[in-house]
């Protein structure tokens, strides 16, 4: 689907430093080129996509090997996408080099092709495999992905270098223990993996928090514990990867990455590769890379109108503004008008992924059921889950499952952020944000899990009406632009205005949504029965809403996501809840739009006849229990942020009160130092030792030092 009257064109601006190259490619150079296909046939990219595609392999310089042409031939990679095209030669020429390229642009062979042809003009060794190459992860799931690309290359082409995947979790301890053996024994040419095994394997494992000091010499030694011995050596590292290197520091691995580069050799090839630049990756860039070449694919227009996008031009963004009590019917009906189609559902919290999981697949198990155990399968539609709290082998599981479908089977993945980074999950149709991300910088990745490879794809994000409108103007300054999409009826029809039948209690209304929807709300009282049928929906439903509560308190972009504007009864009623928990934001609320359900939630049964065996033979409170518990809550009553915001104030405080009894007491001591006048030294130093004594002893008079 193009854009209408809008010409798109990758622009590659490829900064050396001593020069400047800018290669443009139009859509009239592109018109004759052919689209790079998939090992799928089914879903090939559409004539929009042509223009992601540049030259042929044979015209990268230095030439590519026969057998890297012959593997990429094997897969159905006819031509380059502009961040090959470009980084590729930079890395064989020994450059190191920073990548900034939309999602599905192509990164993944843009590393591994040079990665294999630099290690193969390494003689290869007898015996134990020296590390060559090594590439960092942020996240299990795209390691692996990583992982087969790197093992597809060299199976096709026949290279015999061994690679090993090093990702945390995924195995029991033997299986962790027999594979470390196994590496140390023979070595690995390719290490894939995340940062904190990664650490392990190239720095040695921590053993102990003995504070190292006779034996700071070895540079894996930490200055927290002590070490085990490396399981791999790293000096002949040729080549470095680091994918997805912004999320790498986002999430909080730079202690790991840190660790991991003063082991290698400084005489290397580096590259980093992200879809967004952020503050910690160009510092990492000014002290990990030598002379670095950026590398930098844009999306623009044509036709002078000048924009810029960060978002592939094959993806189409929507927004819906949509009542809070309304986006469980919107996200049904939008899945519900396009069938046999695969979807991912992103939230924020790892509990409303649990929630609406439960609640989706119960849903859809209504016409027809079977269950494959990790995933829910009904009528054709498989709905899966993944966060990162997950058991690894079940997030391993879920994720190939939802990898694997076949093409015409409709799927549903409900995550986390877990999966908004790098994965190139096949054919991904459409992606929905429940709640936009509370960092705007995952914006993009999420939407990029679909339109990957030239492909085209939508997105779709819920906006209440009113301050979060907002967000479309925010997100368009950080170029990445957004198109209205029409309320769906009951009749999975597109609402118009002349729809709009008038609530009397509220006549102004909205252009945008009906004021009434007795379907919506029917949907969500279909909902609360699942909660009212199974205790532990009913629990995972609270816990769910107390987390988006504290989400939604830490947004980034707070002045569109606060609170104060938002109708939380309302969110509640969205939240299909039986009653809303005892929150200080809700009670403070005025709003009066949440109905409670009309249950005993004490007669709510778990489902898992186990569980309710176990619940059962817990003894139930007696009335003094009951008051003591009471009173405890009453003293826990404070919300979350306002807990926060007297601890800070608090400390804030003790740091005065501190800084102002040291200045006093300063003043004093040079008061009585200056009265007694020539005093003896020890005489002196008595008068000082006092003072001293009352600055470490405050709680102490001043009196009761001086009279010992």
């Amino acid at each position: 689907m193009k854009r209408k009257n809008t010409q798109i064109k990758n622009d590659l601006s490829v900064e050396i430093p001593g020069k400047k190259t800018r290669v443009d490619k139009s859509s009239s150079d592109q018109s004759q080129s052919q689209s790079q296909t998939s090992t799928k046939p089914n879903k090939k990219p559409t004539a929009s996509a042509v223009f992601s595609y540049t030259e042929t392999w044979g015209k990268i310089r230095p030439a590519l090997s026969k057998e890297i042409l012959k593997s990429l031939d094997s897969q159905g990679y006819e031509r380059t996408t502009p961040v090959q095209f470009a980084t590729i030669p930079q890395m064989l020429t020994g450059k190191d080099v920073v990548v900034e390229a939309v999602t599905g642009s192509g990164k993944t062979l843009a590393f591994s092709i040079p990665l294999l042809e630099i290690i193969k003009k390494k003689k290869k060794t007898i015996g134990k495999q020296p590390v060559l190459a090594m590439v960092i992860s942020p996240t299990r799931e795209l390691a692996q992905q990583i992982y087969d690309v790197i093992s597809k290359l060299l199976q096709l082409s026949g290279y015999e270098y061994s690679l090993h995947l090093a990702i945390g979790g995924s195995q029991n301890e033997i299986e962790t223990n027999e594979q470390t053996a196994k590496l140390k024994t023979e070595g690995a040419s390719i290490l894939v993996g995340t940062p904190g095994r990664l650490e392990d394997l190239v720095c040695g494992r921590l053993i102990g928090n003995t504070k190292s000091s006779s034996t700071n010499k070895k540079r894996w030694q930490s200055s927290t514990g002590r070490r085990g011995s490396p399981v791999v050596n790293c000096r002949d590292l040729e080549v470095l990867i680091m994918d997805e290197a912004d999320r790498l520091l986002d999430m909080g691995f730079e202690k790991q990455l840190s660790m991991i580069l003063s082991v290698l050799p400084k005489q290397r090839r580096t590259g980093l590769f992200s879809a967004t630049m952020s503050e910690a990756l160009t510092e990492l860039v000014r002290t990990g890379l030598r002379n670095p070449a950026k590398i930098v694919v844009k999306v623009e227009s044509l036709d002078g109108v000048g924009i810029e996008q960060k978002t592939p031009s094959s993806l189409k963004i929507y927004y819906l503004v949509v009542p809070v009590d309304r986006k469980l019917a919107q996200l049904v009906r939008w899945i519900n008008s396009r069938p046999s189609q695969k979807y991912i559902v992103y939230f924020s919290t790892c509990a409303a992924v649990d929630y609406f999981y439960k609640l989706l697949s119960k849903y859809y198990k209504q016409i027809g059921t079977t269950n494959s155990g990790e995933t829910e399968e009904s009528n054709g539609m498989l709905v899966a889950s993944l966060h990162g709290q997950m058991d690894p082998k079940r997030r391993k599981l879920t994720f190939d499952n939802f990898t694997n479908l076949p093409p015409a089977t409709s799927g549903l993945l409900v995550c986390t952020d877990v999966a908004s980074r790098g994965l190139d999950i096949p054919d991904v149709d459409c992606v929905i944000q429940w709640d936009p991300p509370t960092d705007p910088k995952v914006f993009p990745h999420r939407c990029g899990r679909t339109a990957r490879a030239g492909r085209e794809g939508s997105a779709l994000v819920f906006l209440s009406p009113g301050r979060e409108e907002t967000y479309i103007d925010f997100m368009k300054i950080r170029k990445i632009p957004m198109e209205p999409t029409s309320y769906i009826n009951a009749d999975l029809s597109p609402y118009k205005a002349t729809d709009r039948v008038e609530n009397p209690e509220n006549p102004s209304g909205s252009p945008e949504f009906p004021d009434i929807d007795e379907d919506s709300n029917n949907l969500i009282n279909t909902f609360r029965k699942f909660a009212a049928s199974d205790r532990d929906i009913y629990e995972k439903g609270l816990l769910a809403f107390v987390s988006f509560v504290r989400s939604y308190q830490k947004h980034e972009a707070n002045y569109i996501f606060s609170l104060k504007y938002l109708d939380l009864p309302l969110a509640g009623m969205g939240y299909a809840l039986l009653h809303l928990p005892k929150m200080p934001e809700i009670s403070s609320s005025k709003s009066s739009s949440f109905i409670p359900y009309e249950i005993n939630v004490d007669s709510i049964t778990y489902a898992d006849k186990q569980r309710e065996k176990q619940r059962l033979s817990k003894p139930t409170p007696t009335v003094t229990n009951q008051k003591q518990s009471g009173q405890k809550q009453k003293k826990k009553l404070d919300s979350w942020s306002q807990k926060s915001e007297a601890k800070e104030k608090r400390l804030i405080r003790q740091e005065k009160r501190s800084k102002k009894r040291e200045a006093v007491l300063k003043a004093s001591e040079k008061l009585s130092l200056d009265e007694n006048g020539n005093m003896k030294p020890d005489e002196k130093a008595n008068i000082e030792r006092i003072f001293k004594e009352k600055q470490n002893q405050g709680s102490k008079s001043l009196r009761s030092i001086i009279t010992k």
